[in-house]
């Protein structure tokens, strides 16, 4: 993920302005860039799998469907699957808000997004590992050690968030700038946009991490 995500760093640009022989597309190339690195890394990962290396070996056999198993999966994931799509609806409805105010909220507002994207995803990252080790150690019938592990996570997420959000706001100018290079009006108005986000990453990371995992710990 984290190779993808510096991949799209480096394709948004060169997509989107162009440079040499690559020919700028806009917005177009933006979600060119996604696709390109997206299609790159699940390639990557059906790779890891299918030889099976790190411990987890798959076959194509492997991969036949259990009807079974889809509906019990379909019917637990359900409930998440509108929580999630609650939020992306929120994001659409915000990009429709921001570009009735034209050009230039647009463009702040879609390089900061880009950048919070990051944050989101080193958040989620957190969240999935700390799942993983929760999980374990409610498997094994030790709730108090999964709640310790819950908290650690917590605490974790809220400091590297924190201090991500602090080297941001710092940095606000320069972190647009690498995506906007030239224009002054982008990077202010970005940069501001930027230093009023990075003030609730710390929350990110907690609502990441706790919100995943206090309803199961409630439940033991």
């Amino acid at each position: 993920m984290l190779a993808t995500v510096l991949l799209n760093f480096a394709l948004d640009p060169l997509f989107i302005f162009g440079w040499g022989p690559v020919a700028g597309h806009g917005v177009t190339g933006a979600a060119l860039a996604t696709l390109a690195t997206q299609a790159l890394a699940a390639l990557a990962a059906m790779t890891i799998l299918l030889r099976g290396r790190h411990g987890i070996a798959l076959a194509w056999s492997d991969l036949r469907p259990d009807i079974g198993y889809i509906k019990r999966a379909f019917f637990l994931g359900f409930p998440g699957s509108i929580e999630l799509s609650t939020r992306g609806l929120g994001l659409v409805i915000m990009s429709f808000l921001v570009a009735s105010f034209g050009t230039l909220p647009i463009a702040a507002y879609g390089v900061g997004s880009n950048i919070v994207q990051v944050v989101t995803i080193l958040a989620m990252g957190l969240s999935m590992a700390v799942s993983t080790l929760v999980g374990q150690n409610i498997g094994a019938g030790n709730v108090q050690r999964a709640a310790r592990t819950a908290l650690l996570g917590n605490a974790i997420a809220f400091g590297v968030l924190s201090l991500a959000g602090i080297l941001a706001y710092v940095f606000a100018p320069l972190l647009v700038a690498f995506f906007v290079p030239g224009d002054a009006e982008v990077i202010a108005e970005g940069a501001r946009f930027i230093r009023i986000m990075c003030l609730a990453w710390g929350g990110i990371g907690i609502r990441s991490v706790w919100w995943r995992h206090s309803g199961r710990l409630a439940t033991c």
